[in-house]
Order: C-alpha cells, then structure tokens, then sequence
C-alpha cells in the first residue's frame, strides 16, 4: 500500500520541478497543482496495486495535462483597451505555456512505454476540450445533461486512468468526488456574486433569471443529490467522508 503523504509531496514537487520554466513564468502565474485529483489517482493506483515507478510517471503526466487544460482556460478573448503589445505576449506565452506542458505528458509516458496510456490521456483531452464548448455555447437540455457535461471536465482523465488500471468502478465514484468538488467551487462564487458558465447555463436551465437566492438553492439541491450518490457507495467511505467535509469549506456563505 503507498503511503499516500509522502507520495502525495514526492509527486507534487516532481510536477513542480516540470513547470518551472523561467521564462514562461515570466508572463504567467505559477501553475497550481489539484492535489485532491492527485491524491484520487494515486488511491486509484494503489487499490489497483501498480508499481511505485508506473504510478509516479503516469501520475506526474496526467496532472500535466490537467495543467495544460487549466491553462489553456485562462486564455481569452482581449477586452477592449486590453490590445497592449505586453498584453499580446502574455497571451500567447500562456498559449504556448499550455501546449508545452502538454507536451510533456506524451514524452514522459512515450520513455516508459506506456502507449495505452498516451491514448487515453490524449481521449480524456478532446472529451474534455468537447464537453467545454458545450458549456461555452449552453448546449444543455437540462441540469442533468449540464451535470454529465461539469462531470467530465472534472473527471475524464481519472476515468480514463481508472479504465486503464481495470478500476472503472471506483473511477466512476471519484468522477461524483469531483463533480462534488466542483460544485461546492462554483458555490462559492455564487456566494461572492460572480458568475460562471456553470452558473449562467444553470440560471438558464432553471429560469431563475437573475434571481440568486433560486438560482442557490438549485445547485445546493444538485450538491445534496451527488453527495447522496456518494454516499451510497461501498467504497472507501471513511476517506469519502472526509473529502467532503474539505470540499464544504468551500460552499460556506461568505
């Protein structure tokens, strides 16, 4: 069994060691680490019983590439008086930040062989880049469709990982730990009076307009209903728990 803390640190300082690139951090904030998707993956592959030496490598390119996407997401169109030749080059420099950090994903498992698993990152990535503009362009039909869209955002690398590891089962319960994750995010911003695509698309879906209070009470009512699905998981519930209790210091009123 890994001892999940000292791993944790390990892997995380080795992804440290990949992004920092000085000149790219020149123009871009440092990239941050999603240590609870690390630390689900590294669960992932210890109750699959993997090598020490195969989860580090996998493990290091698939939070790259989860860097890559975060990135390329701060990457938007130029507001008006933002056509600055300083503003340009920061924009492009995170462009290029994006591609070269996914880039390093398919170097590192290309040099231990791990073609299976280059191919399914590289899967995760367009489902991913797919279910995105959905939710840019509120393509959903309703809070459901729009849920399965936030769930493979957050999930589709870990899902695609868990297939790969023969765990698809405890895959498809850390996706509802980082749909929950999520929600209990776009929470917060709710409580800070900003929007996001989630929260424009769910006042849509749910017609409540403008109105915050109903349009708080909806997503506190799709929080309950994933962590009742968690809930009723066999699996690992005593960590479960705990994760939750992490993710609802984010949902607190401010």
């Amino acid at each position: 069994m890994l001892n999940l803390d000292n791993y944790t640190t390990e892997i995380a300082g080795l992804i440290e060691e990949a992004v920092n690139h000085p000149y790219m951090l020149d123009y871009i904030d440092r990239p941050e680490i999603d240590h609870i998707k690390l630390e689900l993956l590294l669960r992932l592959f210890d109750k699959a019983e993997m090598p020490y030496e195969e989860v580090r490598e996998i493990a290091v390119a698939a939070m790259l590439v989860q860097i890559a996407l975060d990135i390329h997401d701060k990457v938007t169109l130029s507001a008006e008086g933002e056509e600055t030749s300083e503003f340009q080059k920061s924009r492009q420099v995170t462009v290029l930040a994006g591609d070269y950090f996914s880039g390093l994903y398919y170097q590192i498992l290309a040099a231990v062989n791990k073609v299976s698993y280059i191919s399914s990152l590289s899967a995760a990535i367009r489902e991913i880049n797919e279910h995105k503009i959905h939710l840019y362009q509120s393509f959903h039909k309703d809070s459901s469709d729009l849920l399965s869209s936030i769930r493979i955002i957050e999930a589709a690398l870990i899902l695609r990982a868990a297939d790969e590891a023969g765990e698809p089962e405890l895959g498809a319960l850390f996706a509802e730990i980082l749909l929950l994750k999520r929600l209990y995010e776009e929470r917060q911003l709710l409580n800070e009076g900003l929007q996001s695509p989630f929260i424009i698309q769910l006042a849509r879906l749910s017609q409540t307009g403008e109105d915050i209070s109903k349009c708080a009470e909806n997503l506190d009512s799709l929080i309950g209903s994933v962590i009742h699905t968690i809930q009723v998981s066999s699996a690992g519930r005593e960590w479960t728990a705990g994760l939750i209790t992490r993710f609802e210091k984010l949902g607190k009123k401010c």
